[in-house]
């Protein structure tokens, strides 16, 4: 009996102490990443979000607006049901951990614009990216970040971006989608540290009753 409540004790404070560290042992995989501060050289606006999966460096869930400026008239969201990622024109064709691209679907395209491309160009590696509020700036000069629109067979517009940031908003495992509140932790290794404690008050009684 006592080499049981033994087994059982150690067993207790191990899966305790396990508890607590659960809510932090989790490797952030997939991040949800808003657009801020950034506008077009015509002086159209780009808003938006879109999900990063760091382990597999794909893009998904987007929904992001280009605005209309003096050199686009019409507006254009992108988003994962009228436009595909990586795009596959020339230049807007590839993604990584520092390049995202887009093209659009040219049936959902509106006239007088055939074909809408674009590319986000950030200036260090998504992958490196893991808490709320991190962020990473868009590149505007180089290979920029732009938006390519056609409108006829060869008159491409194009359009820079002339500034802005994505900031993390999310982050998700998806490997532990239902991860125990901290607080419901906590619950649990008190109530696991109160079997501990008596055990040892248990042994303690023992100990007393040999005596006498």
């Amino acid at each position: 009996m006592r080499h049981m409540m033994k087994i059982l004790a150690g067993a207790t404070v191990a899966t305790a102490f396990s508890t607590l560290g659960f809510a932090n042992s989790a490797e952030a995989i997939i991040l949800t990443l808003d657009f801020s501060g950034a506008n077009f050289t015509d002086n159209g606006n780009l808003t938006g979000t879109f999900d990063y999966d760091t382990t597999t460096e794909t893009y998904s869930n987007f929904n992001i607006t280009a605005a209309s400026g003096a050199t686009v008239n019409n507006s254009f969201t992108y988003t994962t049901a009228n436009s595909t990622s990586p795009g596959d024109n020339f230049g807007f064709n590839s993604n990584s951990d520092t390049q995202f691209t887009i093209d659009a679907v040219d049936s959902f395209v509106a006239s007088p614009d055939t074909d809408r491309d674009i590319r986000f160009v950030f200036d260090q590696t998504l992958n490196t990216l893991s808490n709320v509020g991190d962020s990473r700036s868009l590149v505007t000069s180089g290979n920029a970040s732009q938006e390519q629109v056609e409108q006829g067979a060869g008159n491409f517009q194009i359009r820079s971006i002339t500034g802005g940031v994505v900031t993390v908003t999310d982050v998700e495992d998806p490997n532990d989608p239902q991860a125990v509140p901290f607080e419901a932790e906590t619950s649990i290794a008190l109530a696991l540290l109160g079997g501990w404690g008596a055990w040892k008050r248990w042994k303690s009684r023992r100990a007393n009753a040999n005596v006498n």
